[in-house]
């Protein structure tokens, strides 16, 4: 008879078989087997978060005020952030994605939630989705007649404007268009009004381009500044030319590819001069936020419910609504400084920021769309911030 005590399991088991001690083989086979079983049982489990559906209140803070701040001063460094947003790819502030801004809200029973379930796991990554009203802004523009503009060699530069700098090897030109008025209201039954802008161009340079966005303000004395319509760039005066609240466009722009030397200059064929209006927007925003922060999901970026947007009215001139946007044309940044172009920072946020579109893509008739969305674009994503900031 064979004794197996004391001996290493392998060759305990081959002399089991050998002898045909079929118990003794099942009893080494499981006391060996049984040594691992713990290891492959234990892999069998994983932790899974299960989702839940729980009902929780959300309430709302606050909401805008609209009739708050001007923007044409000071606007909380609202363009500064539009700046690193655009330029540096800065993250949303809180409460506001992209061209959306949302009123604040807090959650009277969260402490309630999180204590229910601090043991769960993946409470930390939990969130909540919630219908909030979001405010949005857009520009409504429109380009003037190309037979409407006229320019000339400008013997002359507006001193108030930080677009003075002129260098001396640059082509100093005017763009004067003849467009209707424009305002809803119409007190001195004004037909047309002029509208100045200058721009420099690189001398022999070919296909150089040039613009810059303004405020515009309307008045019915053309005693103001010398015209009814003031609109010639960004401004560091601390008073508003202009009177507010008649429902007129309040922001422009200009765009040429200009070809200019010592005697010769030609932009007539691809110049845009554009004026816009502004209007806001309230629409309902599928939002998913964050516990325990309350911060938008960036996975889950918001979704407008685009078949509840509707506009606001002020009160004065119905859907107009004329922010004097000044602060942000003089607070972008400029990160081109040797350009070869002459473009002012609204125009260089749009050719060189985090979605640039080639310049000569947007000269022209035919560029015109594509310059107008990206205006929009870049406006409302400050609009977004401005209201956040000052309202």
């Amino acid at each position: 008879m064979v004794n197996v005590q004391g001996m290493m399991p392998p060759h305990a088991l081959l002399l089991a078989i050998r002898s045909r001690y079929s118990a003794v083989c099942f009893t080494i086979l499981a006391t060996f087997m049984g040594s691992f079983l713990s290891i492959l049982v234990s892999g069998l489990y994983t932790i899974v978060n299960v989702p839940f559906i729980q009902a929780m209140a959300v309430q709302q803070m606050d909401t805008f005020d609209f009739n708050q701040g001007s923007l044409y001063n000071d606007d909380n460094l609202a363009g500064t952030i539009t700046s690193l947003i655009v330029h540096q790819n800065l993250s949303y502030p809180p409460w506001t994605y992209d061209n959306l801004v949302f009123p604040t809200v807090a959650t009277p029973t969260l402490g309630d939630f999180l204590d229910a379930n601090s043991s769960t796991a993946g409470t930390q990554a939990a969130s909540i989705t919630v219908i909030l009203p979001a405010v949005r802004a857009s520009l409504n523009c429109s380009a003037v007649s190309s037979n409407a503009i006229n320019m000339t060699d400008a013997g002359y530069y507006y001193p108030e404007s930080y677009l003075n700098s002129y260098d001396p090897n640059d082509a100093q030109l005017t763009f004067n268009a003849t467009i209707p008025w424009l305002c809803r209201d119409n007190p001195s039954n004004i037909s047309e009004v002029q509208w100045v802008m200058s721009l420099t161009a690189p001398l022999n340079v070919t296909g150089a381009l040039s613009g810059a966005a303004t405020v515009l303000s309307w008045s019915v004395d053309a005693s103001v500044q010398g015209f009814h319509l003031v609109g010639y760039g960004p401004l560091l005066s601390t008073r508003i030319f202009g009177t507010l609240g008649m429902g007129c466009p309040s922001f422009g722009f200009v765009f040429a590819s200009i070809d200019a030397s010592l005697v010769t200059y030609h932009a007539e064929d691809i110049v845009s001069m554009v004026t816009c209006r502004q209007s806001l927007q309230e629409v309902m925003t599928n939002t998913t936020l964050l516990l325990p922060s309350l911060a938008l999901d960036p996975a889950h970026p918001p979704a407008p419910q685009e078949n509840t947007a509707h506009y606001l009215h002020n009160g004065s001139t119905g859907g107009e609504w004329e922010f004097p946007i000044n602060a942000f044309l003089i607070s972008l940044a400029t990160p081109d400084l040797d350009q070869a172009h002459r473009l002012d920072p609204f125009m260089q946020a749009i050719v060189l920021g985090k979605d640039a579109i080639p310049g000569n893509e947007l000269v022209g008739p035919a560029g015109l769309p594509k310059l107008l969305n990206a205006s929009n674009n870049l406006y409302s994503i400050y609009m977004a911030q401005a209201i956040s900031e000052n309202m």
